[in-house]
C-alpha cells in the first residue's frame, strides 16, 4: 500500500529516510558524494557533464564488448563440438592461457582430479548408512 503524499505517515517515513541518508553521507550533500580519490588521496569532485559528453563513445565500446563476447562464445561452442569437449572446458583452457594463469589453473585441475579419484562422497555416505542399519 503506497503512502499518500502529505499524509502524516508519509511525511514521517520521508523524514526518516532523509535522516538515514544524511547520516550515511556523514552530513555531505548529494553533490559532495564519495567520489574517486586522486593519486594523493584527496577526494575528487564528481563531474557528470564529463561522463555525459563521453556517453556515446562508451556506449559503442560496451556494445562492441558484448558483440565480441557473443562471437567468442559461438567460436568456443563450434570448436568444442568439433573436438568433442564441453564448451566450459575449452573456454577455461583459452581464458587461463590468455589471463596468464595457465599453470595455476593446471594445478587446480590436478588437485580436483585427485579428489574426484576418491569417488562420490555422497554415495560413500549413503552406503555407510545402509551398512549400519
Amino acid at each position: 500500500m503506497a503512502l499518500e503524499a502529505g499524509s502524516k505517515g508519509g511525511e514521517e517515513a520521508a523524514a526518516a529516510a532523509a535522516a538515514a541518508i544524511g547520516k550515511a553521507r556523514n552530513g555531505k550533500s548529494k553533490k559532495d558524494g564519495a567520489g574517486r580519490k586522486s593519486s594523493d588521496g584527496q577526494e575528487m569532485k564528481m563531474d557528470g557533464a564529463q561522463v555525459a559528453a563521453e556517453y556515446k563513445t562508451l556506449k559503442k565500446l560496451y556494445q562492441k564488448s558484448l558483440d565480441a563476447k557473443d562471437a567468442f562464445s559461438a567460436g568456443v561452442k563450434k570448436v568444442a563440438e568439433g573436438a568433442g569437449f564441453h564448451s566450459a572446458t575449452v573456454r577455461s583452457y583459452v581464458k587461463s592461457a590468455v589471463d596468464g594463469k595457465f599453470e595455476e589453473r593446471r594445478r587446480l585441475i590436478e588437485q580436483a582430479e585427485d579428489l574426484f579419484a576418491l569417488g562420490d562422497p555422497e554415495a560413500a555416505a549413503e552406503s555407510e548408512g545402509s551398512t549400519k542399519q
